[in-house]
């Protein structure tokens, strides 16, 4: 699995999300955008795209939109796009800053 980070997001609310991806698996040319960023003590992991909707009873649930249907796959994939981050967050500010903003 080749992985690429073409985007991140910070949130910086203090919570354990910690931003939103766009990643590029570029062996089987796919983007994913929305895999969630998590952070707490023991560790990072991500999450992969979900949408939410309103349960019968008002509270907030939540439906997958991908899954890996083996686990030790998503473990590999976790990994990678970490490491990805990583070098990502190397980049200074310009490299990774949109090149479509005028300003």
């Amino acid at each position: 699995m080749s992985v690429e980070i073409l985007e991140f997001r910070e949130r910086n609310d203090g919570g354990v999300l910690k931003g939103h991806l766009k990643v590029r698996l570029s062996k089987i040319g796919l983007e994913i955008y929305g895999v969630a960023l998590f952070d707490k003590g023991a560790g990072r992991w991500v999450g992969l795209p979900r949408k939410d909707y309103i349960k019968k009873d008002g509270t907030k649930g939540w439906n997958d939109i991908l899954k890996f249907t083996d686990f030790d796959v998503f473990k590999k994939f976790q990994a990678e796009v970490l490491e990805a981050l990583d070098e990502y967050m190397k980049k200074t500010p310009e490299e990774t800053e949109d090149s479509d903003v005028p300003f």
